[in-house]
């Protein structure tokens, strides 16, 4: 009976270690608790002249007491930042190539001509 439970969880374990080759999370990170600072906000001390970083969240404004799930946490964030700009990219991509580059390069020059550039490149 064993032997089933273990060959059962090295399945999940391989699915799981598969899905995160792909990047794709199937849990959400949980998010930590707020920094315990008095007067932390977000990680920042604000100050009359300056900024400085909180000394018992290091700048994360989380509770350091579980260093591991605040990491956890933020790579979780970095990662789901990361899918949505790569569906910007590409869902502008198929705009580019919907309206032509040379439409859009000759938009960026009549934009210039009269003195209002638009930002950003299309090569």
């Amino acid at each position: 009976m064993s032997n089933v439970d273990e060959k059962a969880q090295h399945r999940e374990f391989k699915k799981q270690q598969l899905l995160n080759q792909k990047g794709i999370n199937t849990q959400e990170a949980v998010k930590p608790q707020k920094c315990l600072a008095i007067s932390c906000d977000k990680g920042v001390f604000r100050g009359l002249t300056e900024n400085t970083a909180c000394q018992s969240c290091y700048g994360t404004g989380f509770n350091t007491d579980n260093p591991e799930a605040v990491m956890e946490y933020q790579a979780n964030l970095i990662r789901r930042a990361s899918e949505v700009v790569r569906k910007l990219q590409a869902e502008q991509q198929s705009l580019i190539n919907l309206v032509g580059k040379e439409t859009i390069k000759a938009l960026k020059l009549e934009k210039s001509m009269r003195g209002d550039d638009l930002k950003g490149s299309v090569e």
